[in-house]
């Protein structure tokens, strides 16, 4: 390994190749500098705008001199000195060595307006354009980690121009350039020079990993992680990236670094140190720092403080300096793990169920909503890929590419293999990705996505003749299903550029001929990555997908906003019912046994609700495969009711395998236990305008559509209460069920069925005993009989709770309401010293700070200092073991939720007067 010493010597001489041929200069006029309006200002010229191809071209100016760059990992392909002749003439002096071509332009615009800039080459004019003084259009095919043979140094290209060099012991950094002859310049910030060659060894512009930079004769190829962390934290997602010499690099959600430097792990802690960034030299903590972090089975956990350098956007165009901003809350690591894609032989069997679940009930007009994509057999999506004068695409994401990402069976992380693998082989998703459509106008100039779908889809239908029965795999005049995938940053503002949704469309066009009923708008940076390599996360589109199949979300939506129409009402328990566990909650793992039974995917095993009581006499044994992986499942209905649209608990084995690797949480084979009420949405009902038919969902409803079991008891998912939409509480692996656990009627958590305010109280003896699970995933299930043990009850609750959805009038609490009291079944005590705190009172998104809860004989009493007020909603948590009998000292073994909205008196009025 060469020394430091060696790595700055001087090495004179930078050849850069011919680009433009010579031309003839003004003669007889005086030359002068460029006006100060142009200096240190970038210009850029985008082929896209005029069809003449794909390529890029930036051209940077400096008080005397420019540089023109080319992107396709060109780099600079002329540089040189620029004056000014006569009104607006320029005069490009290109630096070639021994000798120098000459080339003309002009440009427009003054210190007061836009300018522009014009260059000829030959009969053609390139006009550029003002662009953001930013170099990454041509420089992002070359940023990342390189490191020498045997792990020697380590070299790091960071976007701005940055480079660092790690021996294990000494720092060098600086920027660097690179010319289209492949040379390679290294510029210290002591001001020396290092001269490189950059080898290409791939045929694509953007295969960095077969890029090799030769310095001093030390060759740096593209590096491998050694260790890659993931951690999701209220400013966005985060990689952390271990390489050889203890380097790290933090990257963001945009693929750039946020921070690199050296870590060191140890058993139980560990120590990271930044390395000092050039462009942060006078920022604060710009010199460098340490942080000690804690190291817990593989989770790395920082301090709350811990600050992340620079955040995306980098410097401040005006001073050049770097930005900071605080962690604010603990960022926790989590280290990636590898899906195991597990060789299974798939039945992909004809799935005869009793009725198509939701075709059925749309069938019956009791839902507002259609399944979109066929979920069984064969889907034909379409995908338009759009970007804007403003927002361009990244040059490195090609329809092709996207194409391979989205539906190749081969790879093994695309949409489709995802969904083949989750139907067990039911359902291939074989799509087409159209080019890049650039729109007519800036992206804010749009209102609505019809407007963008319209413009774009309509282009392809008149000018290229695009067919929409051909993705209508499934003929029934309807598109099988539309992905718009655009480009662009999110905006922080609501509308349609703040996020991923999925939508309906009642009436397209009908000059198209084929309808579009349904489609997905998605940001792109939610699938590609910012930089090349391309790498592409399909997660966001599988949820999105999810939804064309006819899923709805299951995570609570903002709870701060329990407003319906205006008025305040209650959802009941604060948070959604699967704590992420699912791919319809937190956009990963698989998609869970009831999901799949919806879909037509998997036939379960059925236990009657009279079947429950013949268990005393004859228990029943179950063996089950893992659902992610054969489709094995228990439903057992907990009513008396003719099909599966009931209360149900459903029972699945889970193995952290195929598309449930992405389960960081669980090590082992486990089972998880579903409580479902997928009752339908009876006439009259009102109230849950997001139930797709159903009577309840998992983000505003009293009773929770789908909700987890957790098996440590705890009911941290629904009783949580966030800070804010980004600070949910997620499952945890003790809420999986394990070998010998053993739930019943009189456990918490129970067997027991809702009550109409959604808590788990009615009795039905049902017991699970998870006797076995083997290391490959299988488990056996017993299932059998319990006699109910003497417990505490509750008799009534005043005033009466709301019930969402309600039928009928909306029942409200007035508005002067300073007492809840729950009455019991016997005379109650504190199940334990101190036991009365646990009860939570919360109004809209915000703890109650201010009442008093207290025992008088049978009630349990909240009193509230102040009146809760009106159009106000209110909900009240007892937790299990909160109270007991005095007498025979029976616990309340269930946790009690219950929702109240108080009145709106000025509407109240007004209909009296009415």
């Amino acid at each position: 390994m060469k020394s430091m010493r060696a790595w700055r010597m001087f090495l004179a001489g930078i050849t850069a190749g011919l680009w433009m041929s010579a031309t003839n200069v003004w003669a007889g006029e005086e030359s002068r500098r460029l006006p100060e309006f142009l200096q240190e200002q970038s210009f850029v010229y985008d082929e896209l705008e005029t069809g003449e191809g794909s390529d890029l071209y930036t051209l940077e100016f400096t008080e005397t001199g420019y540089r023109l760059y080319q992107d396709g990992g060109f780099g600079i392909i002329s540089e040189g000195t620029v004056t000014v002749s006569g009104e607006n003439k320029l005069i490009f002096q290109e630096e070639t060595g021994d000798e120098a071509d000459s080339w003309e332009g002009s440009y427009e615009g003054n210190a007061f307006s836009t300018p522009e800039v014009n260059l000829y080459y030959g009969e053609k004019v390139m006009k550029f354009e003002t662009g953001v003084k930013n170099e990454e259009d041509v420089y992002l095919h070359y940023l990342g980690v390189y490191e020498s043979p045997g792990g020697k140094a380590i070299l790091i290209l960071d976007r701005w121009k940055e480079f660092y060099i790690w021996d294990g012991k000494e720092l060098l950094r600086g920027t660097f350039e690179i010319y289209q002859d492949g040379t390679a310049v290294f510029t210290s910030t002591e001001g020396e020079i290092q001269q490189a060659y950059v080898k290409k060894t791939g045929e694509g512009d953007f295969e960095i990993q077969e890029t090799v930079f030769d310095i001093q004769g030390e060759q740096f190829s593209w590096a491998e992680a050694s260790a890659v962390y993931k951690a999701e934290h209220a400013m966005g997602a985060y990689t952390l990236s271990c390489y050889d010499l203890n380097v790290f690099a933090i990257r963001g959600a945009d693929g750039f670094v946020k921070a690199m430097g050296t870590l060191q792990t140890e058993e139980e802690e560990g120590t990271v140190s930044y390395f000092p960034r050039m462009i942060t030299d006078e920022a604060e903590l710009g010199k460098g720092f340490s942080v000690k972090f804690a190291n817990k089975n593989g989770e790395l956990i920082f301090p709350d403080t811990t600050p992340l350098l620079p955040r995306s956007g980098n410097m401040d165009e005006k001073t050049g300096k770097g930005s900071y901003w605080q962690a604010g809350t603990t960022l926790e690591f989590i280290k990636s793990k590898e899906k195991k894609m597990r060789a299974v032989d798939w039945d992909p069997r004809e799935i005869n169920l009793k009725e198509i679940p939701i075709r059925a009930v749309s069938a019956a007009g009791k839902a507002s909503f259609s399944q979109v994509m066929p979920s069984i057999g064969k889907a034909k999506p379409l995908v338009l890929l759009i970007d804007f004068p403003d927002y361009k695409r990244p040059r490195f994401v090609e329809a092709s590419d996207m194409e391979e990402a989205l539906f190749s069976l081969e790879n093994q992380d695309s949409l489709a293999a995802y969904y083949y693998r989750s139907s067990y082989g039911n359902l291939t998703i074989d799509g087409t990705v159209l080019d890049w459509y650039r729109m007519e106008k800036e992206r804010d100039a749009y209102e609505t996505d019809r407007e963008v779908i319209e413009e774009a889809l309509g282009y392809y239908i008149e000018e290229k003749g695009l067919r929409l029965a051909d993705y209508d795999a499934d003929e029934d005049g309807v598109v099988d299903s539309l992905f718009v995938l655009w480009a662009g940053n999110l905006d922080d503002e609501s509308g349609i550029w703040s996020a991923a949704y999925r939508s309906s469309w009642n009436s397209s066009p009908e000059e198209w001929g084929t309808k579009i009923t349904g489609y997905i708008f998605v940001p792109g940076t939610t699938v590609w990555s910012s930089v090349p390599p391309l790498i592409c996360n399909t997660n966001s589109l599988t949820h999105e997908t999810g939804h064309l199949l006819g899923l709805n979300d299951y995570y609570s939506y903002d709870t701060s906003d329990r407003t319906d129409g205006g008025e305040a009402y209650t959802g009941g328990a604060l948070e959604g019912g699967l704590g992420g566990m699912d791919m319809m909650d937190s956009n990963t793992g698989e998609h869970n046994a009831f999901s799949k039974w919806l879909l037509g995917f998997l036939d379960p095993e059925v236990l009657e609700y009279d079947e429950i009581f013949t268990l005393k006499d004859r228990e029943k044994e179950y063996r089950l495969r893992p659902s992610n992986e054969q489709g094995d499942a228990i439903f057992i209905k907990l009513r008396d009711d003719d099909t599966l649209f009931t209360e149900l608990l459903v029972i699945e084995a889970v193995s952290p395998t195929m598309n449930a690797g992405e389960l960081t949480r669980l090590e082992e084979p486990a089972v998880r236990i579903l409580h479902v009420d997928a009752s339908l949405q009876e006439e009259g009902q009102e109230g849950n305008w997001r139930g797709y038919g159903f009577r309840n969902d998992n983000s505003y409803t009293s009773t929770k559509f789908i909700s987890i079991l957790e098996a440590d008891g705890k009911d941290e998912i629904l009783n949580y209460l966030p800070s804010d939409a980004g600070n949910k509480v997620s499952y945890d692996p003790e809420d999986y069920y394990r070998e010998g656990d053993r739930i019943t009627p009189n456990t918490w958590p129970g067997t027991n069925g809702y009550d109409i305010y959604g808590n788990a109280t009615v009795f039905n003896g049902l017991t699970i005993w998870i006797e076995e699970i083997s290391p490959d995933g299988e488990a056996l299930i017993r299932l059998g009989y319990e006699e109910e043990e003497n417990k505490l009850s509750v008799a009534e609750v005043s005033p009466s709770p709301r019930i969402v959805p309600y039928t009928g009038e909306a029942i409200c609490i007035p508005a002067d309401t300073r007492e809840i009291t729950v009455t019991y079944d016997q005379e109650i005590e504190p199940a334990e010293e101190g036991s009365l705190k646990q009860v939570i009172a919360v109004s809209g998104n915000d703890r109650l700070e201010e009442y008093d809860v207290m025992i008088q004989g049978k009630e349990l009493k909240i009193q509230f200092a102040e009146p809760l007020g009106e159009n106000r909603d209110c909900t009240i948590i007892i937790p299990a073991d909160t109270v007991r009998g005095k007498e025979n000292k029976a616990k309340g073994n269930f946790n009690s939720i219950w929702g109240f909205a108080t009145e709106n008196q000025n509407k109240q009025k007004e209909g009296e007067m009415e």
